[in-house]
């Protein structure tokens, strides 16, 4: 007895450890899962017998098995499944499977169960019920929940279960509302393989069926499609406070669960005195939706059941029957060029490709007349629903095709017109597929893209209700049409903790990602496996070689600069500047360096002819990556001129600042920012006249004469191998991404505090170095890995690049120091007193000899202006005076002050040449001659005197 005790336990053992499939029975998931299994009641044998397990799965596995890894944020791994496989019979009752479903631990939500994706639901069959499918003589129970039929199974009864009330037929049901939304009938595992005509069926929905309408519907037509197959319906009740029939069950002990199930048939409510007076919508759905008549039911007395007359509700069967007729009205026509539509209810599509809508309408006597009205002269579908991810936000976009009649081989009318018209032939319809078209899915319903993107061809009947029909047409038939996610910018993405790199032709680092950039912008692609890799990064360096290294050194750094952009602190605040006159191979030199992230010529680079708008979006979308503005040259129209100041000023700031401009929504809610977040290189002939923007640009001059043509024309005969090169870089940052950053940051204040200099005239002169500098040991580490250079020669190469780079700081910031508004104002005021263009007068002396400054004027006062007065300490200068000769200085020069009147006023009271000040202003109020007048006054210390 003891020993077959022991066996008794050891057989359990093994059959639990089946089911837990190698998990550890102590974690806290796997105790919730047994739980969940013995709450209905399952042994494990029996768990074993149909193969239930926990699953073990990876991310490949649930691919193939469900066709999903997460749901919304959640990954499956980090869930526990309990999988429940599915029975797949052949001819021959040979048995596989083809089908899963899981059920969550813990849910997610509200979900508690997953099955494939793309796959419709099944009816789960085990063999012992397969077995009897032709013994009508035994009795079978439908259910739902794969539990639930185990557990009846478990207990010797014959059951089928479905996963959801509705889903005992291969049909879309709306599980909202009583609309029919097909006409299949009964799944064929059921209606075929099955012999029902005088079997015996208990139906054991969930107790909530008393509570929930759905349910109720769901098990009438169930009910009565088995009825027309000649099905004995009974329906088992128990008691309400158990939702599930295997949650009652499981309350009861083992040896009475037998005896049990007995009572539950016994006593189960024949069909027809199941019905009440409330369940009539349900039924009357059921009957309409089930049976081609009345036959098999006595109508009378249901009339009775729900106290109405047999005229009336055989009315109302007739008009539920009437919606289910339109359903089964379903246009068989192929479109010639789409083969796979299938017209949705409601439509069809003539032989002349000319798309029709089609209302019903019914007489007294329950005859169905069509009427059908022509809405369009196209057919359209979405190709599909592309999800637009630029960083900042996301965006879905419809993909349309269309297609309509080709009229290029039809004659013309009065050609085909003949007097009797007898003789009259038509040709074949042809169809003309339309250009592919993608509309933002916020444009889409008003159908306004119609005309403005096909033309002519496409043409739209009047009325509003048209182009409703049209729009409910495509969406109908446009209901599987796949999902893709694209991301519509270069550069870095982090996600799920896997980096990986978006460039034009797909993606560095992770596989199955799409990429949707503007096409004037697609040709920034590097290839995701770099080919001949030493000879594409010595191709690169061989940039090195152009010019001077004070040029190409700086410039071929912020090349490689660019793919750290965003991914390193802190991020770089400044822009590269070339300057060159015309012929100095400047936006040649550009060009090869941007040809390290595609396939680029002189003749397709972004250029101060391009709107502010478009640079800004252009300046977010390439993230990551290397944007070149060429050719900032001197206009002769003032405007001109100014126009691209503007914007190089702007486009500089914004690159340095890393700020775009405030946008809103139509609610007025905050859009967000296009910031630029790759870095810019301009070319120009001319400075940037702003000592504030000078600051946040490195400037390099490159004097004519100074390119090597030789080594030049050698490297663009190789520039395509430049991409490989850049992919090697990317490539090899990939699995060091953290340590980059961190070595990058300290590399980075390490070499700020090595170049500053005391009397810098912007703090951020002493960081531009600073970014190249970290920015070469980080290359470094990658040529030493690749082989390309030995440590002796990295350490030789940093000494040099220091040098070099102390001295790009000094010449920079005698740059800054140049355009320093102080500095011009003061050159300005001395130009214009040596031209006698103005002169000050004295103002306590009026009638003295020495009333004039400079004093050499008195003869040519008739061709000079008069800008204020002056003494022996100080210069009062009428501002609006001095201003408007300042301006008409710079007009001649074609350009203009690079600070605003204010702003200057403003800086020299900052240095101190500001002598008096009322409070609140940066002029004075003086009497003068006996007048009273509001004056800027200056050291007269300011400006030397002659």
């Amino acid at each position: 007895m003891q020993n077959m005790t022991t066996n008794k336990q050891s057989k359990n053992d093994e059959f639990k450890r089946k089911f837990l499939n190698c998990h550890n029975e102590n974690d806290e998931l796997v105790k919730e899962a047994i739980t969940d299994i013995q709450k209905s009641g399952l042994s494990f044998q029996t768990l074993s017998q149909y193969n239930i397990n926990l699953l073990y799965p990876t991310e490949t596995e649930l691919e193939q098995k469900l066709g999903i890894t997460k749901v919304g944020k959640t990954k499956l791994v980090d869930c526990k499944l309990i999988h429940f496989p599915y029975f797949k019979y052949d001819k021959n009752d040979k048995q596989s499977y083809d089908f899963s479903r899981v059920k969550l631990i813990p849910t997610i939500g509200s979900l508690k169960y997953i099955h494939p994706k793309g796959k419709p639901p099944k009816p789960y069959i085990l063999p012992p019920v397969r077995a009897i499918r032709k013994m009508p003589d035994v009795p079978i129970v439908l259910t739902e929940g794969e539990k639930k039929a185990l557990k009846l199974i478990q207990h010797n009864q014959m059951a089928i279960t479905f996963s959801g009330v509705w889903n005992f037929s291969d049909r879309e049901v709306c599980l909202h509302t009583s609309e029919i939304k097909t006409t299949k009938e009964l799944w064929n595992e059921l209606k075929e393989d099955f012999v029902w005509d005088g079997r015996k069926v208990y139906l054991a929905f969930d107790m909530d069926l008393h509570i929930k309408e759905q349910v109720l519907m769901a098990l009438y037509e169930l009910a009565f499609r088995l009825l027309k197959l000649g099905s004995d319906i009974y329906i088992m009740v128990w008691k309400q406070q158990y939702k599930g029939i295997d949650d009652y069950l499981a309350t009861i002990s083992d040896r009475d669960v037998e005896y049990e199930i007995k009572n539950l048939r016994d006593n189960a409510v024949p069909l027809f005195e199941f019905i009440k007076l409330t369940h009539k919508k349900a039924v009357v759905r059921a009957i309409a939706v089930s049976l081609d008549g009345k036959e098999g039911i006595d109508i009378k007395e249901i009339a009775k059941i729900f106290k109405t007359t047999e005229t009336k509700l055989v009315k109302t069967i007739r008009e539920k029957r009437t919606d289910f007729q339109r359903n089964q009205l379903k246009n068989k026509k192929r479109n010639e060029i789409f083969n796979d539509i299938q017209t949705p209810f409601g439509f069809y599509i003539d032989k002349y490709a000319e798309l029709f809508s089609v209302e019903y309408e019914e007489d007294a006597y329950g005859n169905i007349s069509e009427k059908h009205a022509k809405i369009a002269n196209f057919i359209s579908r979405i190709e599909k629903e592309a999800v637009i991810d630029d960083g900042l936000e996301v965006k879905r976009i419809f993909i349309i095709e269309g297609a309509t009649r080709d009229y290029s081989n039809v004659k013309s009318i009065i050609e085909n017109i003949e007097p009797d018209n007898k003789n009259k032939t038509e040709s074949p319809i042809e169809l003309k597929k339309l250009n592919t078209i993608e509309i933002p899915t916020s444009k889409f319903s008003k159908m306004e893209w119609v005309c403005e993107l096909w033309g002519n061809n496409a043409i739209l009947e009047i009325g509003a209700k048209s182009k409703e029909n049209v729009r409910l047409f495509i969406q109908e038939i446009s209901k599987k049409r796949p999902e893709i996610h694209y991301y519509a910018h270069t550069g870095w993405r982090n996600e799920g903790n896997t980096w990986f790199y978006l460039t034009g032709n797909g993606v560095i680092g992770k596989e199955l990602v799409n990429v949707k950039l503007p096409s004037e912008i697609m040709r920034y692609a590097l290839p995701p496996i770099p080919k001949n890799e030493s000879e594409a990064i010595q191709s690169s360096l061989s940039f090195l070689e152009l010019t001077d290294l004070f040029i190409t050194l700086p410039l071929w750094l912020y090349a490689y600069l660019s793919p750290l952009t965003t991914i390193i602190e802190p991020i770089p605040n400044f822009s590269m500047y070339l300057l060159g006159s015309t012929g100095t191979f400047k936006s040649t030199l550009a060009t090869c360096l941007l040809c390290h992230f595609g396939d680029f010529n002189i003749n397709r680079l972004s250029n101060f002819g391009d709107t502010a708008n478009s640079l800004e979006k252009r300046a977010f979308t390439l993230k990551d990556t290397l944007m070149v503005l060429d050719d900032l040259h001197p206009s002769h129209d003032d405007k001109e001129a100014n126009k691209k100041q503007n914007v190089a000023q702007s486009i500089i700031r914004a690159f340095s600042n890393r700020t775009g401009r405030g946008r809103l929504n139509p609610d007025a809610s905050e859009k967000g920012r296009y910031s630029p977040r790759g870095m810019l290189l301009i070319t120009g002939e001319e400075f940037v006249g702003v000592q504030s923007t000078i600051a946040r640009i490195l400037t390099l001059e490159l004097k004519r004469g100074s390119i090597n043509t030789e080594k030049l024309t050698i490297l663009q005969d190789k520039q395509w191998l430049l991409p490989h090169a850049m992919s090697s870089y990317v490539n090899w940052l990939l699995p060091k991404i953290s340590d980059v950053q961190r070595e990058f940051t300290e590399s980075f204040k390490k070499f700020r505090y090595k170049f500053y200099i005391p009397d810098v005239a912007n703090p951020k002169i002493s960081e531009q170095p600073a970014y190249l500098m970290a920015t070469l040991q980080i290359v470094n580490k990658w040529l030493i890995e690749k082989g390309i250079r030995t440590e002796d020669e990295v350490q030789n190469e940093l000494i040099k690049s220091e040098k070099l780079f102390r001295d790009i700081v000094n010449q920079q910031n005698e740059i800054v120091k140049s355009e320093n508004p102080i500095d011009k104002f003061k050159e300005i005021l001395q130009t214009l007193f040596l031209q006698g263009k103005i002169y000050l007068q004295h103002k306590d002396y009026k009638d003295n000899d020495d009333k004039y400054y400079p004093s050499d004027i008195k003869d040519n006062i008739a061709i000079s202006n008069q800008v204020g007065w002056f003494d022996s300490d100080n210069f009062y200068f009428n501002p609006t005076a001095l201003w408007n000769e300042i301006q008409k200085f710079y007009s001649i020069e074609k350009t203009h002050f690079p600070v605003s009147q204010k702003s200057l006023l403003s800086m020299l009271h900052e240095k101190g040449w500001v002598s008096k000040k009322d409070k609140g202003q940066n002029t004075a109020t003086i009497r003068i001659y006996g007048n009273v007048y509001r004056v800027l006054v200056i050291i007269r210390d300011f400006i030397n005197d002659r």
